[in-house]
């Protein structure tokens, strides 16, 4: 039988059956979320992509994450003085990537912290190591969390690599991955430990003109 989760608010606490039952929602709640990942990780069809602002969408997901990584974290978001430059993007996948970077960041702080999420447009010379010369957007996430060792960081990205135990999936940083590359991006990592992680994104920036942003 399923547990709604009014039918647990309306139970005190000091029930004996409080407990299980809310073990037993926490439970499938974690089943509910490991399918949905599941589900968008097994996808296999690109969804198609028009040309998006990311300061914009990062400034109107402002709410949403300061809620999602709670108040014992300092969010700052740095978008800049003006609107990035346009990228090709998902807006629902996009949404999915800052989510997933930031319930990254906020395990890596389980006592508290700074989470840093910026948008600067740069321009890559001809010497910038795995990201080809161009003008891109850089997406950019910062903590002051526990860090990662080099070992580590080496799997991240790898499907169901989890540092978490039981508590992790393996699908959040490896859905992130797909995501960016299906943009045509690059993601790159670096961190230590006990001083925090920094995740890059370079999302090439795109000349096309979406007539519906200018109707």
């Amino acid at each position: 039988m399923a547990i709604r989760g009014a039918e647990l608010l309306q139970m005190q606490q000091s029930d004996p059956h409080w407990r299980n039952l809310r073990a037993i929602q926490d439970a499938g709640n974690r089943a509910a979320h490991l399918t949905k990942q599941l589900l968008t990780f097994s996808k296999r069809q690109p969804k198609p992509l028009r040309p998006v602002a990311l300061s914009r969408l990062v400034e109107g997901e402002g709410d949403f994450l300061r809620r999602l990584v709670g108040e014992a974290i300092r969010l700052d978001l740095e978008t800049g003085q003006g609107e990035s430059w346009m990228v090709m993007a998902d807006e629902s996948q996009f949404h999915q990537v800052l989510m997933n970077l930031a319930v990254n960041a906020k395990q890596a702080m389980p006592d508290g912290g700074w989470l840093k999420i910026g948008i600067e447009n740069v321009e890559v010379g001809g010497h910038s190591g795995t990201v080809p010369p161009g003008q891109y957007v850089l997406l950019s996430v910062t903590d002051t969390g526990h860090g990662m060792d080099d070992e580590t960081q080496s799997h991240i990205f790898e499907p169901f690599f989890t540092t978490k135990g039981e508590d992790g999936t393996g699908l959040g940083l490896a859905t992130v991955y797909g995501i960016v590359r299906q943009s045509g991006g690059e993601i790159s990592v670096s961190s230590k430990v006990d001083v925090g992680t920094t995740f890059r994104i370079h999302f090439p920036r795109t000349l096309e003109v979406d007539a519906a942003m200018n109707s």
